[in-house]
């Protein structure tokens, strides 16, 4: 079988997050038959990118967002991301700049896996600088996603 692509839905407002920030987006794909947790999905997704890709990414977050991450070589980290919690079913990293604070959100349930990235604006130009990052956000993830998917036996 064929492991689905991931999608971008609608961000869930029932998520405590959500309510809490200026932007939120969401994104999902059905579960496999034995899904992994939460973190190995972000780790998937954030550090088992090509190279290219990977690079590209990193660039996004300190560059042009301006994100202070941690090393991503730090086993407690994802991919230089700190991770805020941590349950059985959900993980959630965060990060701040001066123009904005962001967290993502992998929630994992036996029937979906639910990525959600949540943004507030510490300046009115982090409206504008994530307004562009985000064009790139939508596609980045929902092929990462897609991709950490295909890794795994359907």
């Amino acid at each position: 079988m064929t492991p689905p692509r991931a999608r971008r839905v609608p961000a869930p407002g029932t998520h405590p997050a959500v309510a809490k920030y200026d932007y939120a987006s969401a994104y999902e794909l059905p579960a496999p038959p034995t899904p992994p947790i939460p973190e190995w999905w972000a780790r998937a997704v954030f550090e088992h990118a090509p190279a290219f890709a990977a690079r590209f990414i990193v660039f996004g977050w300190r560059g042009v967002l301006g994100l202070k991450l941690g090393s991503p070589r730090a086993p407690e980290l994802v991919a230089g991301w700190p991770i805020i919690a941590a349950d059985g079913g959900e993980l959630v990293m965060g990060a701040s700049s001066w123009l904005l604070d962001t967290q993502n959100i992998v929630t994992v349930t036996p029937a979906k896996i639910t990525w959600i990235t949540v943004v507030r604006y510490r300046r009115p130009l982090g409206r504008v600088v994530w307004a562009l990052a985000a064009l790139v956000h939508h596609r980045a993830i929902t092929g990462l996603l897609s991709r950490a998917a295909r890794s795994l036996r359907w």
